[in-house]
């Protein structure tokens, strides 16, 4: 999305600032993340909420993260009644 909304370097520049800051932890989908992200998406009705969707909720619960950042506000907005969660936006 960030490619589509900003350009490829933008998005090339942010994933690299992301891969290497010792800050950021990336969580990476296991068998338990994948199972629970099952156990979301199967649960939502709305056709529009994606897998990779329910994917950033699940590791929200299991990291204990509360604000998401996201260009989805539709989508996300949505899913923030349902699981408690702040969101941040840009456009």
């Amino acid at each position: 999305m960030l490619s589509q909304k900003r350009g490829k370097s933008v998005a090339r520049e942010a994933g690299r600032y992301l891969m290497t800051d010792p800050l950021i932890r990336i969580a990476h989908v296991d068998e338990s993340l994948h199972q629970n992200t099952w156990g979301i998406f199967d649960k939502i009705a709305d056709k529009n909420i994606s897998f990779v969707d329910c994917s950033t909720i699940a590791v929200m619960k299991a990291e204990h993260i509360t604000t998401v950042l996201t260009f989805d506000t539709t989508d996300f907005k949505k899913l923030r009644r349902e699981y408690k969660f702040a969101f941040f936006y840009t456009t």
